[in-house]
Parts: structure tokens; sequence; C-alpha cells
């Protein structure tokens, strides 16, 4: 063996796997990229983003299920309003009727708090109930008033003219008349300042209005 092919042999021998390592990264990256396909045109991605983006039948599904929820929610709530307007001008024949808040004692101290009512004023009777589904239910009122004698509008009293907000004290109504036993004043908070007055007006009508 001649010395350039021995210097040949030897130096492959060493470096062979060089030269290898080399040739198989080239080899590789000509098929990736003679494999790549070739960059979508941004209209045929917008498209299918588009497409993609379209509710499927599960999306669709859920909502009108949660959409048929609210509609019949509303639906049976328009129907109860319609009900409870009808047995007041009929039934009851109230002149006037509205949620309201009533004003509580506290059981554990000297203070006292707003609840939630529905109240209406029939003839000289102010009655509330705990709410308006009660008073739909057919429940016994939780108080009564009679407008007549001794009754009328009053005034807050010093205790409550210091711990009410200047808008409570905008909207507050008070009353008194005779109630289940004895001499009774209520409290009573209404929605807003034209609710107040509307309130107002009725008590002052139904306390001078004559009996029948």
């Amino acid at each position: 063996m001649s010395y350039q092919a021995q210097f040949g042999y030897t130096f492959y021998e060493r470096f062979g796997y060089l030269l290898k390592a080399k040739e198989t990264t080239e080899r590789k990256k000509r098929s990736k990229e003679d494999e790549a396909p070739d960059a979508p045109s941004p209209i045929v991605v917008w498209i299918m983003n588009a497409i993609r983006g379209l509710p499927t039948d599960e999306d669709l599904r859920q909502t009108y299920f949660w959409e048929s929820r609210r509609c019949g929610a509303l639906e049976k709530s328009k129907h109860a309003e319609e009900k409870r307007k009808s047995r007041l001008q009929r039934l009851w024949r109230a002149q006037w009727y509205s949620s309201v808040k009533i004003l509580r004692p506290s059981d554990t101290s000297n203070d006292f708090y707003w609840v939630m009512a529905f109240a209406i004023i029939q003839g000289h009777r102010f009655l509330w109930w705990r709410s308006a589904e009660d008073f739909d239910n057919g429940e016994v009122p939780l108080g009564r008033i009679f407008l007549a004698g001794h009754a009328g509008l009053a005034t807050p009293s010093p205790l409550e003219l210091r711990s009410f907000q200047h808008d409570e004290l905008a909207r507050t109504v008070c009353i008194f008349g005779r109630g289940e036993e004895n001499q009774e004043r209520v409290t009573i908070l209404a929605s807003a300042v034209d609710a107040k007055e509307a309130l107002e007006e009725m008590i002052v009508s139904s306390a001078t209005m004559k009996k029948d």
C-alpha cells in the first residue's frame, strides 16, 4: 500500500464519522425542504378561520336552551303579574298596590331595619304581605292598619330622622291607625319620590273618604 493510500485510510478511520454525520444532516435538511408544503394564501387562512369560528350544533343547543329558559321565566313572570293585577282590580278592588319596604324593630337591640313587603290599600285598610308571591299564593297578611277615625299620615320620629339617609327620608311615608288590637304606626319606604307622593295621596283619600 502506498503512503498516500495509507494516509487516506488512516484519516477516514479517525474522522470518517464526522463526514457521515454532516452528509446525513444535509440529506435530512433537503428531505424536509422537499416535503414542506407551500405556505397557504392569507385568504385561505382567513376562510379557514371563519369556518372554524362557526358555532357547532352543541353550541347552538346550549345557547337556545338557556335562551328558552330565560324567555320562559320572563313569560311566567309576565303571566303572574297579569293575574295579580286582575285579582287586585276585580277581587280586592285595590286603589293602590306596590312593592315597598317596611321598617321593623330589631329583636336584639334598639336598632331597626327594612324588610321587603308587598302592600295594598283596599278601602280603609292598608295591608301588607312578605312578598308579591305570598299575596299570589293566598297567604295571610303580615299586618294591617285601619285608615278610619284617628288615622292618617305621621312624621318620622327623631330617631328615624337621625338614622335615615337623605334619599331614604325623601321616600319615607309614615302612617298610623287602628291595628289588630291597638293603635299602630308603620314606616314605609317607597321605591321612588313620585311613588311616595302617590302613596301619601291615597292614604289621605282613604282616611277621609266616607264609609259605604
